[in-house]
């Protein structure tokens, strides 16, 4: 493994400082939101859509039906992963980019 120049790594000390601001920008911003297609939940859970139905079926996660159209619960995405020891700055960051929030 090579070792970084100490140019290099100030160089990457500032690029982690700019992408860190990002993502507290990012997730200050909240979408107005309330429920999402299965793909959404699959994204923003970094998961298959097998995965989001298994979640589903377990109660882990609140949907919502119309007609043919399965919509699944953003608060419940948000109390899952924050049950699951995700950091919600990260969390609504990977939302607001669904959205262009």
């Amino acid at each position: 493994m090579e070792v970084p120049t100490k140019q290099e790594f100030e160089e990457l000390q500032r690029e982690v400082a700019a992408l860190n601001g990002l993502v507290k920008q990012m997730s200050a911003v909240r979408v107005n939101v309330e429920w999402v297609s299965l793909d959404v939940a699959a994204i923003v859970l970094n998961c298959s859509q097998r995965t989001v139905s298994r979640l589903i079926k377990d109660n882990q996660l609140s949907i919502l039906k119309t007609n043919r159209k399965v919509r699944v619960g953003l608060a419940s995405i948000r109390s899952y992963l924050a049950k699951n020891k995700y950091e919600p700055a990260i969390v609504e960051a990977r939302i607001n980019s669904l959205y262009g929030a």
